[in-house]
């Protein structure tokens, strides 16, 4: 009768190895192209953010902001400069301060632009309004829902920030 020897420790732990390896580069190689992808969409998202940044407010905008000297001096100068989509997050900041500006001032410079504002619900701390100035990005203003004072100002774009 023909004996099989069993195989030795080293010849296990090779093949084991093999595997393993055989395993690990696939995934090594599947992961290092995921990374790239994400790293090309991230690329292209500040290409595009700085593209929309760079282009000017809609001159009926301009004009009205301008007509009521709502934009801050160090932006620029009404008839002379141009603004762009990223000047709208400054002039709004300028004219509405957090813990301070309430939703009756806000609504006094900027109730034109006012899109939206979400129900004040009893149960809840705060509400927000939706400000469209004159272009996309929005702005969100968040209000205490007893005070109704200012508690932030953000917007969901990559032209300002929060």
């Amino acid at each position: 009768m023909l004996k099989i020897k069993p195989p030795k420790p080293k010849t296990i732990i090779l093949a084991c190895s093999l595997i393993a390896l055989a395993i690990a580069i696939p995934i090594c190689g599947f992961t290092i192209y995921l990374f790239s992808i994400l790293s090309e969409r991230q690329a292209q998202r500040e290409v595009n953010c700085a593209t929309l940044a760079a282009e000017p407010i809609a001159e009926p905008v301009i004009n009205d902001l301008c007509q009521r000297e709502l934009i801050p001096s160090a932006l620029g100068e009404c008839g002379q400069d141009t603004f762009q989509i990223q000047d709208i997050m400054p002039i709004v900041r300028s004219q509405v301060l957090e813990n301070v500006s309430t939703y009756n001032d806000v609504t006094n410079i900027f109730g034109n632009y006012e899109e939206y504002c979400d129900p004040k619900l009893p149960d809840s701390r705060e509400f927000r309004c939706n400000y469209f100035i004159g272009r996309w990005p929005n702005i969100l203003i968040f209000y205490n829902s007893e005070t109704e004072v200012v508690t932030r100002v953000t917007t969901p774009s990559c032209t300002g920030g929060s």
